[in-house]
């Protein structure tokens, strides 16, 4: 769009470079302003352009057009609009939604601030200070963080992460042997047996020796 700048255009009327319409006055042989086609090709667009930007096709016979397009781009969002319209704006705020007619501010730091500003999620990541763990996915693959799920447990034993398994039992002897049994057996070799006395009869000097019988038991 543009301001009129036929010849005749009364030059700089609201301002510089911003021309406007002169009646003219023959007593002073002042001209009254010219209009030419480009002007009014400019108001023809500017008007039509808005009104098919709604999905209206044009009528020349409908002089309501303009109203209907303002109607569609603003009416359905009046109580949004009067919502945020409410507003007092301050510094360091926020406006948000905190109902269908309603709006409130929020509290907008300096260090939020930083954080909207970043434009990726590496930026946002080091900007909170995160370590690389964030980015790990979970599991119990390498370069994974395995989650509560891989650290399954039951009577006498539990397992780790790596697929080892912990088990352990206990019993009495008065033979001087027992033999404990694993609540799971094991699938390949017991990497390692530790015995442990709880409780001899007193003076009496003990020696331990544990030895696997098979991947079942001690």
């Amino acid at each position: 769009m543009h301001r009129i700048d036929t010849p005749t255009a009364q030059k700089d009327k609201f301002g510089a470079g911003k021309n406007g319409f002169s009646r003219g006055n023959p007593q002073t042989g002042v001209p009254a302003t010219d209009l030419d086609d480009d002007y009014f090709d400019a108001i023809q667009e500017e008007l039509a352009g808005l009104v098919e930007s709604g999905g209206i096709t044009l009528d020349k016979a409908d002089c309501g057009q303009f109203f209907k397009v303002l109607k569609l781009m603003f009416a359905a969002n009046t109580d949004s609009i009067g919502a945020f319209a409410a507003l007092v704006g301050a510094a360091n705020k926020l406006p948000y939604f905190t109902g269908s007619k309603s709006a409130a501010l929020a509290d907008l730091t300096a260090f939020a601030r930083e954080i909207l500003a970043q434009t990726n999620a590496a930026g946002v990541i080091s900007k909170i200070g995160l370590g690389t763990a964030v980015t790990k996915g979970v599991g119990t693959g390498t370069g994974q963080i395995p989650d509560m799920s891989a650290f399954a447990s039951g009577t006498n034993h539990f397992k780790l992460p790596s697929g080892y398994i912990v088990q352990w039992g206990s019993g009495q002897s008065s033979n001087g042997a027992f033999v404990s049994t694993f609540q799971i057996p094991f699938t390949s070799a017991n990497y390692c047996l530790i015995p442990i006395v709880y409780s001899t009869t007193e003076h009496q000097t003990s020696q331990l020796l544990t030895q696997a019988v098979s991947h079942k038991q001690i």
